[in-house]
């Protein structure tokens, strides 16, 4: 088997591509801006401390995937940079969705253009497929897909049913999506999932938002997402509870379609001074409903990358009330910090209930509340949760990721894929 990646931006660091070529098996990465490729470039660029430490040349130097040789590199950086000065100019969601459709549209052409060499699979992610998978399906190359977001109408649904349980929540209601516009985006994910040999999803929530509209779900294989272990640490001398306060923290956009309303109620109904609430992350909604008079939350913003883990380690419990979420990794960034995280049933199946933490249904804030009370009065009872977080954390480490990986492609090209590939899978 060799394997073809096609991926636009540097998601999770390009895991896909390292642990297919520590196995033998990458034939080439497909992406758009990227430095990993450019040595001489990202020398002299880091000979100039100034110009180093500018926000978006910092991220582009982090756009390389360690251990994959230049050589195995196909990158459209011209295509990159139109990207990035696009959002720049966009005035609404609607230019976005536009800019996303174009940029992804003609990277595929651009892979097309280019050829798969002598790959035989070709994997890539919804958004930037449609072509791709078509492509591979006239060609004989077997189309892996990554779908690792809901059905996108599930997640509009999601959006116009909160908007009418909380009106004028939003600091600024979201421009809608053209109608031509929206109708494209549908069709290009039916067909890169029709067309797709397999389709990969990173839990059972994102599988049945695709049949419940109607996207064949014969070819879906389970592949949960990973996190590198060695960022996320706990703090072993934190004690639950041990400032009388039950310290409690949610990560994320603070927007409608993470439920962070419904946990805002579930602190509201408990009135207690002994819980208090830090939220971290852009917020989107008005502060008087998430920071409500006589409620001890925090509002954060949005916190550096680095500094996450230390907030985590801070925390008693994490809470992850989300409506929709394809995995949602920041519950394993929770629980690989010791932390026990209380999360809904529409996400990635992370969460081990009364092991690490709890499942509560989503829009429940009475659910969430009595969990919130119990630990309050109870803090003691977070220490084996603790410990328990962390071995759990360890079942989603990057090294298992892509042993799930390369056993996914086993099943989906048994012929082409050895033993000994997939014992080599660590990146």
């Amino acid at each position: 088997m060799r394997v073809a990646v096609a991926q636009l931006g540097p998601r999770r660091h390009y895991a896909e591509a390292r642990v297919l070529h520590a196995a033998g098996l990458l034939d080439r990465l497909f992406t758009d801006l990227y430095a990993g490729d450019k040595p001489r470039l990202v020398r002299a660029v880091t000979r100039v401390p100034w110009l180093a430490r500018l926000p978006d040349v910092r991220r582009w130097l982090g756009r390389a995937a360690p251990g994959v040789p230049a050589g195995r590199v196909t990158s459209f950086d011209m295509l990159g940079i139109r990207g990035v000065l696009g959002l720049r100019r966009a005035r609404d969601e609607a230019d976005r969705y536009r800019l996303y459709a174009e940029i992804g549209a003609t990277f595929q052409r651009a892979v097309i253009r280019h050829g798969l060499g002598s790959a035989d699979t070709l994997l890539a992610s919804t958004g930037a497929a449609a072509q791709l998978m078509a492509h591979a399906s006239a060609t004989g190359v077997h189309g892996v897909l990554q779908q690792f977001e809901p059905a996108a109408t599930i997640g509009r649904e999601i959006v116009s049913e909160e908007r009418a349980r909380w009106p004028g929540a939003e600091l600024q209601p979201s421009s809608e999506i053209p109608a031509e516009l929206w109708d494209h985006l549908l069709e290009e994910e039916r067909r890169a999932i029709a067309d797709a040999g397999t389709v990969l999803v990173a839990s059972r929530y994102t599988e049945r938002s695709m049949a419940r509209v109607g996207y064949p779900t014969h070819h879906v294989r389970l592949l949960p997402l990973a996190v590198d272990l060695a960022q996320w640490t706990p703090r072993p001398d934190r004690v639950a509870g041990g400032d009388g306060r039950l310290v409690v923290v949610y990560a994320g956009q603070i927007d409608l379609r993470k439920g962070v309303l419904y946990l805002i109620e579930a602190v509201r109904r408990l009135r207690s001074r002994n819980i208090v609430l830090k939220l971290a992350g852009t917020c989107h909604l008005r502060e008087d409903l998430v920071a409500p008079p006589g409620l001890a939350v925090e509002l954060l913003g949005p916190v550096p990358r680095p500094d996450m883990p230390e907030l985590m380690r801070s925390a008693d419990v994490f809470v992850f009330p989300t409506l929709g979420e394809g995995f949602g990794l920041v519950q394993v960034e929770a629980l690989a910090c010791g932390t026990p995280v209380i999360a809904t049933t529409e996400c990635g199946e992370v969460v081990e209930d009364g092991i690490n933490g709890h499942i509560v249904p989503p829009r429940d804030p009475d659910a969430i509340a009595r969990w919130l009370d119990h630990y309050a009065a109870r803090p003691g009872e977070l220490l084996a949760m603790r410990r328990a977080a962390r071995e759990r954390a360890e079942q989603f480490s990057v090294v298992a990721y892509g042993e799930r990986l390369l056993q996914v492609l086993s099943v989906a090209r048994p012929d082409q894929l050895s033993h000994a590939a997939v014992e080599a899978s660590a990146p």
